[in-house]
């Protein structure tokens, strides 16, 4: 059991090893659900879209969607964090 402190902003600072074993590092996301009075943290792990964004500029033709790539990047990321974190 660790205990942390919350700051003047409601925010926490995770214990190192805890980060470790959880496999994030700086940057890291977490989901954070309410429990029976307590909060379950889980990792967001990355998806194949962060993984793989950079390479998909040659498949994906803007123009003809009416969209810039960022666009088309930023709302696939929303459509995929969202099937994860119903998935979990």
């Amino acid at each position: 059991m660790k205990i942390v402190t919350l700051s003047s902003k409601n925010q926490i600072t995770l214990p190192k090893e805890l980060l470790f074993y959880l496999g994030l590092g700086a940057r890291g996301r977490l989901i954070v659900e309410n429990g029976d009075q307590k909060l379950i943290l889980k990792p967001l792990k990355t998806t194949i879209v962060d993984q793989t964004a950079n390479s998909l500029t040659r498949y994906i033709n803007s123009s003809k969607l009416k969209k810039s790539f960022k666009k088309i990047l930023k709302e696939t990321k929303k459509k995929t964090a969202y099937r994860l974190a119903k998935n979990l």
